[in-house]
């Protein structure tokens, strides 16, 4: 995420047009996808990794690592939290469940800790936690 806040804090507006795209696609992906179970909301999320990276002009390693934080921000509000836990909390686990690239599945670690869903009462917290615990 550097990267990423470095080029929007040099003012990088394509920077700041991708996220805003970032957000519309994934406004789209929920709509589709909200009711879904976690293995299809796994499966939903495997699909989407080459149009979500179409966003980023195709920069592989940007949308690695964008689209969990991208994903899991556009479920989250700043003063009132997650509007739907459920979701996030079922989006989380589907990003660890979910056969997408192992770098993204590590940045989905970040995020998860980042947005605090902890889901102690499973085991794919445990996978979490040992991530940075090391």
């Amino acid at each position: 995420m550097i990267s990423v806040l470095s080029a929007l804090l040099q003012g990088d507006k394509k920077m700041a047009s991708m996220f805003a795209e970032a957000r519309e696609f994934w406004a789209d992906f929920f709509e589709q996808h909200r009711d879904g179970d976690l293995g299809a909301l796994a499966t939903s999320l495997e699909r989407s990794q080459t149009a979500y990276r179409a966003i980023f002009k195709d920069d592989a390693a940007m949308a690695k690592e964008t689209m969990p934080y991208t994903c899991l921000g556009c479920l989250y509000d700043e003063s009132a939290g997650f509007e739907d836990r459920d979701l996030a909390i079922r989006t989380a686990k589907a990003f660890l469940q979910a056969k997408i690239s192992i770098e993204v599945q590590g940045f989905a670690k970040e995020a998860i800790a980042l947005f605090g869903l902890n889901f102690e009462d499973d085991q794919l917290y445990e996978v979490v936690r040992a991530h940075f615990s090391r």
